[in-house]
Parts: C-alpha cells; sequence; structure tokens
C-alpha cells in the first residue's frame, strides 16, 4: 500500500472528510470478504476480524488557516507557494509516495508545490475531469471561493480538458465566497445537498442557519436552482 501525503487544514473540517473518505474507501476496497471465502470450512475468526481493519497509510500535515487566509487576502501567493513547497517536501521526506491537497483554493500553489518534489502531485482539477467526463459531464456550475471561481488555476484545466465551465455572475460571487469561508463549513456541504437533493436549504437547516445570514443562504441557493434551470437546463 503506497503512503499518501496531505496537506490540510483549510479548513480543518474538509480536511476531516478527506481523511475519513480515503480511510473508508481503503477499507472497502480491501476489506470487504469475498463470498467464494464464506465457505464455513474456510472461515477463521483471525480473518474475520483483521478484514475490517484495513486502513490507509496517511502523513497528514495540518496548517493554521489563518496564515494561509491571510495570504490570500495580501495577494501573497508566492508566500504561500513557498510554505506548501515546504510542507510538501517534508512529507516526501517523511516517505509520503504522493502528495494531496485537501483544498480547491490553493491548487493556485500548484506549481510551486510540483517544482519542490520528486513524487507525484495529485491534483484535484485533474482527477475532477476525468471524473466528470467518465460520467459524460461536459457542462459543470463550479462553486468556491472568489479565487477559484474567477480565476483560471482550477477551470482552466477542466476547459482544457473540454469541460464547458459555469461560473457565478460578478454580483453574486462575493455572497458565494462568503459561504464557503464561513468556518463550520460544513454548511457549504448542506447546501449542495438540499440544492442536488431538491430540499430548501432553509427548511431543512432552519436551527442552524438562525446563527448565520440565512438571507445570504437563500441568494445562493436561488442563484444555483436558476443556473441550473435556466443554463443546464436542470429541473429542480
Amino acid at each position: 500500500m503506497k503512503t499518501i501525503g496531505l496537506i490540510g487544514g483549510m479548513s480543518w473540517e474538509s480536511t476531516a472528510l478527506y481523511y475519513k473518505t480515503i480511510n473508508e474507501t481503503v477499507k472497502q476496497n480491501l476489506g470487504a470478504i469475498h463470498p467464494a471465502s464464506l465457505h464455513p470450512a474456510s472461515l477463521h475468526p483471525a480473518s474475520l476480524h483483521s478484514a475490517s481493519l484495513h486502513s490507509a497509510k496517511i502523513l497528514l500535515y495540518s496548517v493554521d488557516f489563518a496564515e494561509f487566509e491571510r495570504y490570500q487576502a495580501e495577494g501573497d501567493w508566492q508566500k504561500a507557494g513557498e510554505r506548501l513547497a515546504g510542507i510538501a517536501l517534508n512529507l516526501q521526506k517523511g516517505g509520503a509516495d504522493f502528495i494531496a491537497l485537501c483544498t480547491n483554493t490553493m491548487h493556485k500553489c500548484a506549481p510551486a508545490i510540483e517544482s519542490a518534489i520528486d513524487v507525484p502531485f495529485l491534483h484535484i482539477a485533474e482527477v475532477t475531469a476525468d471524473e466528470l467526463l467518465k460520467n459524460g459531464v461536459k457542462t459543470v456550475l463550479l462553486l468556491g471561493t472568489k479565487y477559484t471561481m474567477t480565476q483560471d488555476f482550477y477551470k482552466q484545466i477542466l476547459i482544457d480538458r473540454g469541460i464547458n465551465v459555469l461560473v457565478p455572475d460578478s454580483g453574486d460571487i462575493e455572497i458565494i465566497n462568503d459561504v464557503t469561508m464561513i468556518p463550520h463549513s460544513y454548511l457549504w456541504h448542506f447546501f449542495v445537498f438540499c440544492v442536488f437533493c431538491k430540499h430548501s436549504f432553509t427548511e431543512s437547516l432552519p436551527k442552524v442557519i438562525a446563527h448565520y445570514n440565512s438571507a445570504r443562504f437563500d441568494i445562493c441557493f436561488r442563484y444555483v436552482r436558476s443556473k441550473l434551470q435556466h443554463q443546464l437546463c436542470a429541473k429542480i
């Protein structure tokens, strides 16, 4: 099994999802018991027990998000790239077979990371494009931070692969950016879930939204619904 080097902490909430999903996938792929092995004569308690214990080999470096948010706000992408490149190199020295960055926005610094290491760097936009094309998806609505939505470091990779990328109108970008930057980032995942499962976000999470500006969530929901209806011809 290869060792994965993860750069996380941007945010820690989303990094936890990466960690959980990777381990669940490894357990599913390596821990499943093949039906042919269920013959009573071949069963052994030790083998049944070990089958459920597989997990990923991970080296995780979790940064202080505040430091990198400051680099973003100041436009100091060079410093951010230098810091991430150093972290990636340390993960490589620690035994990582490849590096992955647990955030979309900081892939703006991918060139700095790639130039600092000898092991492969798993670029999130490249693997996203692979998955989209595998499933026959040719048009996508890209949501994220304002940097991800307005700059080319992510969307251009999709475009170069023949995927049509839609982004919010300029007046809505700041609103959607604010949603992605809420410390409790699970709210963003709930929002996307509600949109694609045809649920009203404000009805699904009234107690949670009460702590934030619910009007902004409602605007985001209506914006995505409108885009999907009118530009993607989707009915939700």
